[in-house]
């Protein structure tokens, strides 16, 4: 160590003497004992400028999961010197060490946002990596106080003739003729069949609205179910999609209706019943069994506030922003949907004085309502200081997501950030990047 007086003391290496050549230029004012490639650099890019330059290369590489190394590549070097001569990227060591207080401040900024929200939705999953790391994914969801959420085939036309294996092979013009047109016939449907399922892509559509990565709701679920089934029991004049259409619908009403369990049918009523969107697509028994619940939701969050000591235990204020259950990218793609279904929904409006009302009050006035051009954001922040009871409920019920799909999607971005050629990375590194990834 070479101490010159001064609090701060500086390390040379063995042969060199560099740094403290450096601290007396920039410290003192003493430039002519920079070496000349020290020179250089220091006239063609400032400290502020190079740190500005760091944070955006960490950002890129944290967000494109690119190498920690990225930017001192050969390639790499030659394009930064033509684009930003002097500039040289941050070491791979430096990228590193500036994740950790990076996914602190993130992970303390997340929890003062939990700290302030009444109810939270989560998702897991299990993830391997190569090297054998293995990982736990957990995801939130939650609604701030802003409301920012097949026929078969066979040619049975004609009579078949039987087949007798003494019969001479030749064949005569009726037989040809015969076997002509059944073949022409068969390719007819073939052809009717393709253009059929090409055309039906509902079930794609439901899947990309069900696993997309804003987390959709169980009313989103309500709302593609209905619709399937609507589509699967409408019948058309193409004998051969009604027979498809008649396989799928057993299979459908099988897994999706029969063997739904009752609470989790309520908890998919109750949020329909509280999407706007989705609210007129209801059944007049879906809902009757939606307001029932809720009903009986209330009694007992009555019943438990009623034995709480504290009289501002269901009041929490919250200015962080959030995300919508239907934002206006979705509905768009959500109200394609809903025209390939054929499902056409009926609005009813009305209005009532503002005034505080009982749970079943406010439950008729849900109905009444309009909910036209309005999307879970819009509709709660507009009509929430007139059914206050219900956009409580509607926050809670509104945040449960309708796949776990949130959370195998992370793995599946983290088995590339743990590519083959990047097997090096260690656990913690591979934590760091995934949570910091969609932060910065």
């Amino acid at each position: 160590m070479i101490g010159l007086g001064y609090r701060l003391n500086y390390r040379c290496g063995t042969g060199t003497t560099a740094n403290i050549r450096r601290h007396l230029a920039n410290s003192h004012g003493l430039s002519h004992l920079r070496y000349k490639s020290q020179l250089q650099k220091s006239t063609l890019i400032s400290n502020v400028k190079k740190k500005s330059l760091d944070d955006a290369a960490i950002e890129c590489i944290v967000r494109d999961s690119r190498p920690f190394n990225e930017f001192r590549r050969p390639g790499m070097k030659i394009f930064l010197e033509q684009a930003t001569p002097g500039y040289r990227g941050p070491h791979s060591k430096t990228v590193r060490r500036r994740l950790v207080p990076l996914y602190l401040q993130k992970q303390h900024d997340l929890k003062h946002q939990l700290s302030i929200v009444d109810h939270i939705a989560l998702t897991t999953d299990l993830w391997q990596s190569g090297r054998k790391h293995y990982f736990l994914s957990v995801t939130a969801h939650y609604v701030t106080h802003q409301f920012e959420e097949v026929e078969d085939l066979e040619i049975s036309s004609n009579e078949e003739d039987e087949i007798d294996d003494n019969a001479e092979n030749s064949l005569n013009d009726s037989e040809i003729s015969f076997m002509k047109n059944n073949i022409t016939d068969l390719l007819v449907k073939c052809r009717k069949f393709i253009r059929m399922t090409h055309q039906s892509k509902r079930f794609n559509d439901a899947t990309e609205i069900l696993c997309g990565q804003s987390y959709p709701t169980l009313s989103l679920a309500y709302a593609v179910l209905f619709s399937l089934s609507y589509y699967l029991d409408d019948s058309t004049a193409n004998d051969i999609e009604n027979l498809i259409k008649n396989m799928l619908n057993q299979k459908f009403k099988f897994y999706f209706i029969e063997n739904i369990g009752q609470f989790q049918r309520n908890l998919m009523l109750v949020s329909a019943l509280f999407d706007p969107k989705v609210h007129d697509l209801m059944s007049q028994d879906d809902k009757l069994n939606a307001e029932n619940f809720i009903k009986d939701e209330y009694k007992k969050r009555a019943k438990a506030s009623s034995k709480s000591s504290s009289s501002s235990a269901n009041t929490i204020s919250s200015n962080d922003p959030g995300g919508s259950a239907t934002t206006p990218g979705q509905a768009s793609k959500f109200d394609q949907f809903l025209n390939k279904c054929g499902v056409k929904a009926t609005i009813s409006s009305g209005k009532t004085k503002n005034r505080h009302l009982t749970i079943q009050q406010q439950l008729s006035k849900l109905r009444l309502l309009l909910k036209d051009n309005h999307d879970f954001m819009s509709f709660w922040s507009e009509y929430s200081s007139s059914i206050r009871d219900l956009s409580k409920l509607a926050r809670k019920y509104m945040a449960i997501t309708a796949t776990s799909a949130p959370s195998e999607q992370a793995f599946s971005i983290a088995n590339y950030v743990a590519r083959k050629n990047r097997l090096s990375l260690s656990s913690k590194s591979i934590k760091y990047t995934m949570y910091l990834k969609d932060k910065l």
